[in-house]
């Protein structure tokens, strides 16, 4: 096939257009909800690496399964999401609680993605309210159940501002009086809602005057909203840290009313701070053993210095390594909390405390640990038996060591009521700690044991160091009778039939024979001329 030629200029013409649609998009991508020119909030960033496998999130990682993800509500949160298997992923974050992925509605989610494509997936700041929620897998959700947890920031990430317009004035007739003076902090997400309470066509403007002139330039620097009257409710909004407009003070107007409606509109500076938290925020441990976990200083708004932290537990013990810390500028520092259960714990909740102090201010958060005590668990491969008078039969009962349990478990056996027989082989067994170790249980009858239904408890006994432990299972056994009695059997009534309908196809055969012959001998004689007729 002889190739076309090629349209050099058509494919200009498309590579311009192509350019220019590129253009439009991402101006109108970056323009506010309403006219602004705001850029994003400069909150503190959180970078975390979740590994999608189908047995859970970061499966056999350093940091355990589905592991406890602690952020503050003011954090800028990005995760990168990857995989190890061959399979397809979705990150969601369960927000409305039902445990349904609802991403069209309410809860945030990443795309699909594999080993092959990865994918990232996060939030701004204050767009996911304080407060515990679950994440998951869409595509596995029963093994990749994480915790998510979201703390206060040491503010507020959005602050809310509702401004009344009338023609004498802003919220003349609420509480705050008119005009009233907006604080904000410089890196908070703003929105601020409008109404009116004078007639319809009274139309009121917002706007603040940023290059401080007392004239609204609404198309140069000054920040400004949407003309509306008593029949709309309008909005506006912006990301934190606004670079346009720096810390400081400034006015605010009614662009049709500016003499009588005008009020102080003040950016305070952001304050150098740092926070604490825990990751993982809980843990399980069992007596006689220990576990970690990574204690968090962050940096925020440039903020410098040494750190001391200090372990309050309560029930268990816990170090600091190291207990002074001196995080970066708007960067982070790690120290490792170490928390031991005694081998005579309780189980029980328990709490370790984290204290961090600059010497004047203190931040705090909380480990919760949970400690378990040694177990185990006793299961049969049947819950029910059934056997003949004079029989006997077995089921295999298996001892499971539970968190950490190591040592001799006795059986014993009940039968109620009194009847049949039963034994143990062997009586007791020897479990080693995450191991199971199985007994086989024989019952045996008579021909004289009555027949009926019993309730086999097979009980298991032994002794941890938190003291005697015991746990049993229950077997069902019917006997039946060794031959069946009485008349109206139905083995022998089937039995009888099937030979009484044997002997009298049998006889019908023979009679079917022998009439067949002597018909057959008749017709020959009658046909023979030497017999005499």
């Amino acid at each position: 096939m002889i190739p076309r030629p090629k349209n050099t200029s058509l494919a200009n013409l498309r590579a311009a257009l192509f350019t220019i649609l590129t253009v439009l998009l991402i101006a109108v991508a970056s323009y506010p909800l309403y006219q602004s020119g705001l850029p994003e909030a400069h909150a503190t960033s959180v970078n975390l690496s979740l590994i999608a496998n189908f047995n859970g999130w970061n499966y056999s990682q350093p940091t355990g399964k589905n592991p406890t993800i602690t952020v503050l509500e003011t954090d800028n949160v990005y995760i990168s999401l990857s995989a190890s298997d061959t399979q397809q992923h979705q990150f969601y974050v369960d927000m409305d609680r039902n445990g349904v992925n609802d991403c069209a509605f309410r809860d945030l989610c990443s795309g699909v993605f594999n080993s092959t494509s990865p994918t990232t997936r996060g939030w701004s700041s204050g767009i996911i309210p304080v407060g515990t929620y679950h994440y998951y897998d869409s595509y596995n959700q029963a093994t990749t159940n994480g915790t998510l947890i979201v703390q206060p920031g040491p503010y507020l990430a959005t602050a809310r501002i509702n401004l009344v317009a009338s023609t004498n004035g802003w919220n003349v007739s609420l509480p705050s009086g008119p005009n009233p003076t907006i604080t904000i902090r410089w890196v908070q997400n703003v929105f601020i809602n409008f109404s009116s309470v004078d007639p319809p066509a009274v139309y009121h403007q917002f706007y603040i005057d940023i290059d401080k002139n007392g004239v609204p330039d609404c198309t140069g620097q000054d920040y400004c909203g949407l003309r509306y009257d008593s029949t709309q409710v309008t909005e506006s909004y912006w990301g934190g840290s606004w670079s346009a407009l720096p810390p400081g003070t400034y006015h605010y107007y009614d662009i049709n009313y500016p003499s009588v409606s005008n009020g102080t509109f003040i950016i305070l500076a952001p304050t150098p701070d740092y926070y604490v938290s825990a990751t993982p925020s809980s843990l399980t441990i069992q007596p006689g053993t220990s576990q970690t976990s990574n204690i968090v200083v962050a940096s925020l708004n440039n903020y410098t210095g040494t750190i001391s932290l200090t372990a309050n537990p309560r029930g268990v013990t816990a170090t600091l390594n190291p207990t002074r810390v001196s995080p970066p500028k708007n960067g982070i520092i790690t120290s490792t909390l170490n928390v031991t259960a005694p081998a005579s714990q309780s189980p029980g909740s328990y709490q370790v405390g984290i204290t961090a102090s600059n010497g004047t201010t203190q931040r705090s958060t909380t480990v919760n640990v949970q400690v378990i005590a040694p177990d185990f668990i006793i299961t049969a491969n049947t819950n029910t038996l059934n056997i003949i008078q004079g029989s006997s039969s077995t089921a295999t009962i298996t001892i499971t060591s539970q968190n950490g349990l190591s040592g001799m478990v006795s059986l014993q056996d009940q039968i109620t009521p009194n009847g049949p027989s039963a034994s143990q082989n062997p009586p007791t067994v020897s479990i080693a700690s995450g191991s199971s170790q199985a007994s086989t249980l024989r019952i045996s009858t008579t021909p004289t044991t009555p027949t009926g239904s019993y309730t086999i408890t097979i009980a298991g006994n032994t002794t941890s160091p938190n003291g005697p432990l015991t746990h049993s299972v229950t077997v069902i056994l019917t006997v039946n009778p060794s031959t069946p009695t009485g008349p109206g059997s139905p083995l022998i009534s089937t039995f009888l039939f099937e030979v009484f309908a044997a002997i009298i196809l049998v006889i019908s055969l023979i009679i079917v024979l022998a009439r067949h012959k002597s018909n057959r001998q008749k017709s020959e004689e009658s046909k023979d001329p030497t017999l005499p007729r």
